[in-house]
């Protein structure tokens, strides 16, 4: 699992992990959007914990 803020570089990184995202904003009050990376084998073993339908 990977935590951070979306960029290009994780994106082109960790082709084909589950990505969890929610907006956000930085303590100066710019909007941000914070992403969690779960490799395939974690979001398949888990595939309820991260299950934003709820």
């Amino acid at each position: 699992m990977l935590s951070g803020y979306d960029s290009p570089l994780y994106r082109e990184a960790l082709p084909g992990w589950h990505v969890v995202s929610t907006p956000a904003r930085a303590l100066d009050g710019t909007a941000r959007t914070e992403c969690l990376w779960l490799n395939p084998r974690a979001a398949a073993a888990r595939p309820s914990l991260f299950d934003q339908s709820a």
